[in-house]
């Protein structure tokens, strides 16, 4: 008579599709735990982590014990899943036929076979160490994120300045220029003011009335032309 092995299975999502994870057990006929697993497996359906449970948990069972050697046993709570693997249920959706062959072709491993839906009363640690995977995940991102939070950002540091370079000589004012008087006593045209903007002498201005001496321009204080 075979050693029987007991797997019990679970699968499951939050928001079907959602984060999602799987759980298996193995067990010997006497109730002592061999093996188990609790992993995360990303966003999947309730379907297809019920699946992905049952071929990570067969791989499991087939690492730990000798599966030519003894009649397997499969509980889930999933009784589409359990009676889709034995083909009393026709696989309609087109994604979980892979995952029923591939179920399918871990089974033949083994002397002996059976898959049998279950109560969730009797599957509680499969569905335990889903629920655990999930949670990990889910607490891992709000970790990661808080991490993430940026900081204040540190001060702006100026660049530091380059060699300051000597500063030039200041240009003098040509209105503060100082005016030498022609030698023989006369103004020139630039100091009566009749220079015009092109440095040509304008029209001499109006004689002055009789006994009133003539009031020649100022030249701009700033140099610059008006």
């Amino acid at each position: 008579m075979l050693p029987r092995i007991i797997l019990n299975t679970d699968g499951g999502s939050r928001r079907n599709p959602g984060p999602a994870g799987i759980g298996a057990v193995v067990s010997d006929a006497e109730g002592r735990t061999l093996a188990q697993l609790s992993e995360y497996i990303g966003t999947a359906t309730n379907n297809e982590a019920e699946y992905q449970a049952l071929i990570n948990g067969l791989d499991l069972c087939r690492r730990t014990v000798e599966a030519k050697k003894v009649y397997l046993l499969v509980h889930l709570d999933s009784e589409l899943v359990a009676r889709q693997v034995e083909g009393v249920y026709k696989v309609k959706e087109e994604r979980l036929k892979p995952l029923v062959r591939q179920v399918r072709s871990l089974l033949t491993a083994f002397a002996a076979w059976r898959v049998e839906s279950v109560p969730r009363e009797r599957n509680k640690l499969a569905d335990q160490l889903v629920n655990q995977a999930i949670d990990r995940e889910l607490e891992s991102r709000t970790a990661a994120a808080t991490k993430g939070e940026p900081a204040t950002p540190p001060p702006i540091t100026a660049a530091p300045a380059g060699p300051v370079s000597p500063a030039s000589p200041p240009v003098p004012d040509p209105s503060h220029r100082r005016r030498v008087a022609p030698p023989d006593g006369q103004l020139s045209f630039a100091d009566l003011g009749l220079l015009g903007n092109n440095g040509e002498a304008s029209a001499a201005p109006a004689a002055a009335p009789k006994g009133v001496a003539a009031n020649p321009r100022r030249a701009p204080q700033d140099g610059r032309n008006r």
